[in-house]
């Protein structure tokens, strides 16, 4: 799992309604450490993947959104109010059984 910083893919997914963007994205904010960094995080899926019937389901990763050929989820990480985009590897998506 890849926790996805770059902005021109995150504007990229935006432009074609899979997130929504939060209001701090973008923007530098001071991180719990006390350094400054910018913000990656989002608040939702966008207009064409809000509804779990407009996504894909990955056996073991759950609901996510395909682009540009690979899966991508929203993830909530521990002391964070707003979920990251994270790309979903090959070995996250096979079935548990497997």
């Amino acid at each position: 799992m890849k926790v996805i910083q770059n902005m021109n893919s995150l504007k990229a997914m935006r432009r074609r309604g899979l997130i929504k963007f939060d209001r701090a994205t973008g923007e530098v904010v001071k991180h719990w450490t006390g350094r400054p960094v910018k913000a990656c995080y989002v608040s939702d899926y966008g207009s064409n993947a809000e509804y779990p019937r407009q996504r894909t389901y990955v056996p073991g990763a759950g609901s996510c959104f395909e682009y540009k050929g690979n899966y991508y989820t929203l993830k909530y990480f521990d002391g964070c109010f707003c979920p990251f985009v994270v790309m979903i590897s090959g070995s996250e998506a096979l079935p548990p059984f497997v």
